[in-house]
């Protein structure tokens, strides 16, 4: 009896047990079908009746990201930004949701003009390891955030990484969301090609300081307008308020290092690339600096080592094929100086028709002449891009796939191009006296103009070629011409006569 007793017991436990399994398990369903008509009304945006159901069910599972997410949806439609802002907080982060729910609070931080917060929470998304389209997503938005603030520098590397994976990624739709690879090759080369012209900065800049004047990312954007424009003082006073809240902060150390660069402050660039970590530049960079310091100390030789090579490594910085030709007029290398001359108008010529198709071009007949073009600037990333995209659009194209596979391969870096290398030698020259030097600008106190029309016979008087018909370019003579006629190094200054617009 007493184990037939027993027996009965367990039976009944047992379908106890049952019951409460089946109980639950129709309970998860029903909020499975809740979730999917909260769903349903929010595609038919009804999203006053979807947030109510979506309240219910959070309310029996605090923990579902789904129903955080679409609840924060929810919210934001109607209008409820603080109420979507706390329900996309909950979501736990590392999730696809939760990149999709950084992306909605980043942007609406940023249009708030709190930049410094819409930075954090993109840049906390990065921090676990994500490769789909969300993760895309983040640093595009982040592009548009550092465009704003004048980070130009921290730009190309997200571009780089997104359109490397949208590649890989082929016909995915999931990858629709993410723009498309053309577009990400336009957003590139625009980053120095065609930047945000100052006066759209300056205003969406002057409306987040209305705004959240003490947001230190807004602050760092200003003084970067302000750098940009000459105004140095202002940004060095910006700049130490960026660096009062974040001391060991790359981007302001950047900031500082191109302040001292347009100031001529060599302690200044020095102490901000020593907060700079490891990898933060290029080898070109590397060495368009080791060329600046060197000039700073007066070493031309060393000098015109490092821009020789920076100039076989990166042919489009016209300044540089500039400056070599200077340093030849020096030496009186009257024929390399010339030389030099004629290849910046050749590399001029280049990047002024890059610069004229790129934007609305035709992949499958510019797009070989555009990578040719890219690769003489000493654009690789955007040659490789082009004829990727040559590629795709034809797979025949052999050209296409053999100049790809040559791009694609690493270029061989020559030591000494790594900013620890930068700071070791910048060690070494401390308290190094600087080397004699020929007079230059800097040295030969301030500039005296001398007007030798009177002398050499030419009677100056303006005549603007007036005619009854008031032409337009009646207005637009006159003026200041600074060329370099004599090749000495120097400019020259002409003050330009106008004319009649039909000559007598």
């Amino acid at each position: 009896m007493r184990q037939r007793g027993w027996l009965w017991a367990l039976i009944g436990l047992g379908g106890l047990a049952v019951g409460l399994g089946a109980a639950r398990g129709f309970y998860v369903l029903w909020l499975d079908r809740q979730v999917e008509q909260a769903g349903a009304e929010i595609a038919a945006g009804r999203f006053e009746a979807a947030r109510e159901r979506l309240r219910r069910i959070a309310r029996a599972r605090p923990s579902a990201e789904g129903v955080a997410y679409n609840l924060g949806l929810c919210e934001h439609r109607l209008g409820n930004t603080e109420a979507a802002l706390a329900a996309w907080g909950r979501i736990a982060p590392g999730t696809e949701l939760a990149a999709r729910a950084a992306i909605a609070r980043a942007w609406i931080w940023f249009e708030r003009g709190h930049y410094a917060e819409a930075e954090r929470v993109l840049t906390a998304v990065l921090e676990s390891p994500q490769s789909g389209p969300e993760a895309a997503m983040v640093r595009e938005l982040l592009v548009v955030l550092y465009r704003t603030e004048g980070r130009s520098s921290e730009i190309r590397p997200l571009l780089e990484w997104v359109w490397t994976l949208v590649i890989q990624a082929g016909s995915d739709p999931r990858w629709e969301v993410v723009s498309r690879p053309l577009d990400l090759l336009r957003q590139y080369a625009t980053v120095d090609l065609e930047p945000i012209p100052s006066e759209s900065r300056r205003r969406t800049l002057a409306e987040a300081e209305q705004r959240v004047p003490e947001d230190d990312r807004v602050q760092l954007g200003l003084a970067r307008l302000a750098l940009s424009e000459g105004r140095y003082a202002e940004a060095e006073r910006r700049l130490r308020g960026c660096e009062a809240r974040r001391p060991a902060d790359p981007a302001v150390a950047q900031a500082w290092l191109d302040w001292g660069l347009a100031t001529g402050d060599s302690a200044r660039a020095q102490a901000a690339l020593g907060r700079l970590p490891d990898g933060w530049l290029d080898p070109a960079e590397v060495l368009a600096l080791r060329a600046w310091f060197a000039r700073q100390r007066k070493d031309f030789a060393a000098e015109q080592q490092a821009l020789e090579q920076l100039a076989e490594r990166d042919p489009g910085r016209t300044a540089t094929l500039e400056r070599l030709a200077e340093l030849a007029v020096r030496a009186g290398e009257e024929p390399k100086a010339r030389a030099l001359r004629a290849r910046k108008a050749e590399i001029d010529a280049i990047k002024d028709r890059y610069k004229a198709i790129y934007f609305r071009a035709d992949v499958p007949t510019q797009a070989a002449t555009l990578a040719g073009w890219a690769e003489a600037l000493g654009r690789r990333f955007e040659a490789r891009a082009w004829w990727t995209l040559l590629v795709l659009a034809r797979p025949s194209d052999r050209a296409a796939r053999e100049n790809l596979a040559r791009l694609a391969r690493p270029q061989g870096e020559p030591p000494g191009l790594t900013l620890s290398d930068l700071r070791a030698e910048l060690a070494r020259w401390a308290g190094a006296p600087s080397k004699a030097a020929e007079p230059t600008a800097d040295a030969a106190g301030e500039f005296q103009f001398r007007d030798e029309a009177e002398v050499a016979g030419l009677c100056f008087r303006f005549d603007n070629g007036q005619t009854p018909q008031r032409q337009l370019p009646e207005t637009m003579g006159g003026g200041i011409g600074l060329l370099d006629y004599d090749g000495d190094g120097w400019l020259d200054v002409y003050a330009v006569q106008g004319g009649r617009l039909v000559p007598e």
